[in-house]
């Protein structure tokens, strides 16, 4: 540099002019820029030709400070050194001007020399050659220190082991390349699940002069180029988790076999659709089929197949021939087989399957290993969860989109442990981490698929005592589902192809399908083949709802062998419910009525389920009689081709909202005593019959039944309403009644249209008991004939329900609003008058609480009403219970369980509800 710096006469008569101090600064400062120009690649002389339109060589002062500030070098240069610089380039004959030319040469010269052509033997240097990086590691206490260096040794031994290469997370990042993230990209980045100080050790590290974080000085320390770990710091690794790499697939120790890593190769390319044999085509000219082992890198780099160096020599050693080079023919041959058939020109009837989701599934999911502990620990744990789902019969999936806000159908396993908390799994901390490791499917414990385990879990929780459903996924790999769901079906299933067609036949019956269209269009040579594939795509457009062994028994049965399905003799095979094939050549012949019946393994029916049905069903009949309940229209609401029958599921569905509950064993013993044959269903027309429901709503029978059945209904939802003589207050009934239509936002009316199909306005009294029963008015009976007797026509006996559903709609509104548009209608505001019984020492504790709590909200400033709105999806000023308790949690009032329990004692509404407005207001006020 000095060297060139002394080669014209300008330069040195400004030399000469300068002290040895002054010539040192220069140095120094041309040093400085020299490295910030060489790492961010800065063309100067662009920045000078805008102002040097003649090309002179020279610019002013003010235009030369002008362009260290565009350019960005102003920060690397104090003011005074800018004018050591203008002095130092200065032009001889106008000291007004700055000889740029010089100064850009000497800068330059980092990258190359000028005029070689001049001495094409001149020795050059190597670009970039003595300039030291910008990036300088901040200096640490010993103690700080020896705890970087066995950070650094852990995270060496794990990028060791895993092949990581670090930088390549970043570079997503660093859009322009400098080598630099800010902080949050930097943690957010990070591929390695470390604590908070250890995070924060590392950024207090590698930050530089603008607060970024150098990615690439962290990439030198852990990844070096040149020097591998050695296996002393291998052994190490198992103390440091690692998650998956940005934009690749990582291998694991027990997964780098070479079968194993292709497949994951060939579903990359296939996802990506990359055609790989074009990539080795520009490197062999000749066409040879072979390439070196560094032409196989590049390729593999300029595909974006991120791999690591031992998958890369794993892939090396097994195509490279003789002559220790890569045989890349043989490599995308079986690459491609993915996409064709090699020789297919000599076999063009030949039927290539086109990839689908399982094909590219190895680069989509990578799992984590289970041991046979973690077997063990799942299996019960999925036994307890679908326990659990099929006896509250919770709806999962909706309490995960919550937390899906991107739709990625990921959610975190913090997250994911939240939901199974807030439905009340009962699942131990062992158990809920062998469900977050078997559905963590992105190589990490911190990314569970939440969908995955949903379609799991509905599979087997819609599981009854005849079979075992499930739908037909193909994104759902055999291999990674636990065993326990394969001994339910074994339990339950003994499965046969006769049954299988039966209950094809019996879906094709009912449901009209012509299922012979559904493959027709699969097999366009009309050959009577279609592929597997196809048949299963078949068999779900048709709507059949088959599982997953249903649908192997059908291919198997019709397989030829060779991955095709003979759909035409299916087809034939399942029409036959309808018409048989051949009837014209023997018009004579009578076809034989088609099988059915499905057995499915079926457990036979004994004495004791007999008996078990016959008490239920005689407890039912007494509680319809009693409650004068009428529930046949509602199982005609899902029997909707009026056949007597519905699934094992609505049939529970409808005896829950009828308030008549049923164990699981009863529950079974009923299904075994009422199935039907077709698969999932129960006849309960044969049910009702058995209950005489009929009869039992007749005039005689049912005054002597409800005399005779004793009596102990509470209401839960009303106060009490009788005035201590007998007598029961209908003004009182029917506010509460008022209050639970407001709470709940019921339609009453649309519960009465059901009966009265004429709209008369009349209904018999056992269909307005029933309606009152399915609006959930837990009433006694005297509040019952309160009602009947208040809405009874003189004339007909018939309740007249008109009025007592316009009462019920004007909480939400008022009658004839047409004909008076500018009328203003009233909020309805439910009675606060409820009687709240409580000692005088409960009395005082609530006054001494409410004197806290409302001291408390007032000197932190805490709105509490949003915090139980939020839960009050009806605008109805109640929340429940434990909604209530829940929002005093998150309130973090440090409040008691008995404090808890007083505060729901004053402000609760019934047995369930609690009014969190009135509990507000008296915060406000600080009184109770």
């Amino acid at each position: 540099n000095a060297e060139y710096m002394g080669k014209t006469s300008s330069t040195r008569n400004t030399m000469s002019q300068l002290s040895a101090d002054q010539q040192r600064q220069v140095q120094a400062v041309l040093d400085s820029i020299k490295q910030k120009v060489f790492s961010k690649r800065i063309r100067l002389e662009e920045f000078f030709r805008d102002f040097d339109s003649l090309h002179t060589g020279c610019v002013t002062k003010s235009q030369f400070e002008r362009v260290l500030g565009m350019s960005d070098l102003s920060r690397n240069v104090a003011p005074e050194h800018v004018q050591l610089l203008c002095l130092f380039y200065q032009n001889e004959a106008k000291k007004d001007l700055v000889r740029h030319v010089n100064f850009i040469n000497d800068v330059d010269s980092v990258f190359t020399i000028k005029e070689l052509e001049k001495a094409p033997t001149k020795p050059v240097h190597a670009p970039g050659e003595g300039i030291q990086t910008l990036f300088a590691r901040r200096p640490f206490t010993p103690r700080s220190q020896s705890k970087l260096d066995e950070l650094l040794d852990k995270l060496r031994a794990a990028a060791h082991s895993r092949g990581l290469i670090i930088k390549y997370c970043y570079q997503d990042f660093d859009r322009r390349n400098l080598g630099t993230v800010s902080q949050s990209q930097f943690r957010r980045a990070l591929p390695f699940q470390l604590s908070a100080e250890e995070v924060d050790l590392l950024v207090a590290r590698y930050t530089d002069d603008r607060n970024d974080i150098n990615y690439r000085a962290f990439h030198e320390d852990v990844v070096p180029s040149d020097v591998s770990a050695p296996n002393s710091v291998q052994a190490s690794s198992a103390s440091i988790m690692l998650s998956p790499t940005r934009g690749g697939f990582m291998s694991t120790q027990e997964n780098l076999d070479a079968d194993a890593l292709e497949r994951r190769l060939q579903a990359a390319i296939v996802e990506r659709r990359i055609r790989i044999e074009e990539f080795f085509k520009d490197f062999d000219k000749l066409r040879k089929y072979t390439c070196t082992e560094g032409q196989f890198r590049t390729v593999m780099a300029m595909a974006n197949l991120r791999n690591t160096e031992e998958e890369l020599k794993a892939i090396f050693r097994r195509y490279r021939n003789e002559n220790g080079l890569f045989a890349y023919k043989d490599f995308c041959e079986n690459i491609n087989t993915a996409f064709t058939v090699k020789g297919l020109e000599k076999a063009p009837e030949h039927v290539v399957s086109l990839p689908d989701a399982n094909t590219t599934l190895p680069a989509r999911r990578q799992y984590n290993t289970l041991s046979s502990e973690d077997e063990q620990m799942l299996e019960a744990a999925l036994e307890a969860v679908v326990g659990h789902t099929r006896q509250r019969r919770l709806i999962l999936t909706q309490s995960f989109q919550d937390f899906d806000r991107t739709h990625s159908q990921h959610v975190s396993a913090d997250q994911f442990r939240r939901v199974l908390s807030l439905a009340h799994f009962p699942l131990s901390e062992a158990e809920m981490q062998s469900l977050v490791k078997r559905f963590a499917d992105r190589g990490n414990q911190r990314d569970v698929n939440y969908v995955e385990f949903c379609q799991l879990i509905d599979s087997l929780t819609q599981t009854a005592p005849v079979t075992v459903p499930e739908s037909i996924s193909p994104l759902s790999p055999a291999k990674h589902v636990s065993n326990y769901k394969t001994q339910l079906i074994e339990r339950y299933n003994t499965l046969t192809a006769e049954d299988v067609l039966a209950t094809v036949r019996a879906a094709v019956m009912t449901n009209r399908i012509r299922i012979g269209e559904f493959f027709r269009d699969f097999d366009k040579l009309r050959s009577g083949l279609v592929t597997v594939e196809k048949f299963k795509t078949g068999l779900t457009m048709s709507n059949l709802r088959l599982t997953v062994p249903e649908v192997q028994v059908l291919v198997d049965r019709y397989g030829n062998g060779q991955g095709q399905v003979r759909w035409r003799e299916f087809v034939d095979a399942v029409e036959e419910v309808t018409v048989r094939k051949g009837l014209e050549k023997d018009p004579t012949m009578e076809p034989a009525v088609p099988f059915v019946k499905t057995q499915y393994g079926r457990a036979i029916r004994t004495d004791t389920d007999a008996a078990v049905a016959r008490t239920v069903v005689n407890r039912f009949a007494e509680e319809t009689v009693r409650r004068r309940l009428d529930v046949k229209p509602f199982f005609q609401d899902f029997d909707k081709h009026k056949n007597g029958r519905v699934t094992f599921r609505q049939f529970r569905q409808v005896l829950s909202s009828a308030a008549f509950d049923m164990t699981d064993e009863e529950f079974n013993a009923v299904s075994r005593e009422y199935a039907s044959e077709q698969a999932n269903l129960i006849c309960y027309a044969k049910f009702l019959e058995d209950g005489r429901v009929e009869q039992a709503f007749s005039p005689s029978n049912a005054s002597a039944t409800v005399d005779s059945i004793s009596n102990g209904l509470q209401s839960t939802l009303l106060s009490p309403s009788s005035t201590g003589r007998g007598e029961v207050d209908i003004q009182r009934v029917l506010a509460h009644i008022q209050e639970a239509v407001f709470k709940r936002r019921i339609r009453v009316p649309d519960f009465f249209r059901d009966y009265d199909v004429l709209r008369k306005g009349f209904v018999p009294k056992a269909k307005f008991r029933t309606a009152l029963s399915m609006m959930n008015f837990t009433l006694t009976n005297e509040e019952m004939d309160a009602l009947e007797t208040y809405y009874e026509h003189p004339k007909t006996s018939e309740i007249y329900y008109v009025p007592f559903a316009e009462l019920a709609e004007s909480v939400f509104t008022r009658k004839g609003l047409e004909k008076d548009p500018s009328a203003t209608v009233a909020t309805f505001q439910p009675s606060s008058n409820r009687e709240c019984v409580m000692s005088e020492r409960e009395q005082e504790e609530l006054s001494n609480l409410m004197n806290r709590l409302s001291s408390s909200v007032r000197m932190n400033g805490v709105l509490t009403k949003p915090y139980f709105k939020d839960k009050d999806r009806n605008n109805s000023g109640c929340v429940t219970r434990s909604q209530f308790h829940s929002a005093l949690s998150f309130l973090n009032l440090m409040l008691s369980e008995q404090e808890v329990t007083l505060l729901q004692k004053r402000f609760g509404r019934g047995s369930r509800d609690v009014s969190y407005l009135e509990f507000c207001q008296a915060l406000e006020s600080g009184s109770a």
